[in-house]
């Protein structure tokens, strides 16, 4: 699981809120012009969020790594 920052007002969650996101759910991550990053999420919903498409991917790839790890372990 990773966690973002809300780009944008939902109905009861304002911008800035944190969120925590499985990264197995996100199948796209795209860089618009107006909004920022938007991560495509399963079944086509989207989530603008202020972190950086690199800094997305970056957070993913550290769960991915700590996930196969803990595994490594057991």
């Amino acid at each position: 699981m990773i966690q973002l920052t809300l780009n944008i007002n939902l109905a009861n969650m304002k911008s800035g809120g944190m969120l925590d996101i499985f990264e197995d759910k996100i199948v796209g991550i795209a860089d618009m012009p107006t909004s920022g990053t938007v991560l495509i999420m399963q079944g086509g919903g989207t989530l603008p969020v202020r972190e950086t498409k690199d800094d997305v991917i970056n957070k993913i790839t550290a769960a991915q790594a700590s996930v196969a790890k803990t595994m490594k372990e057991t």
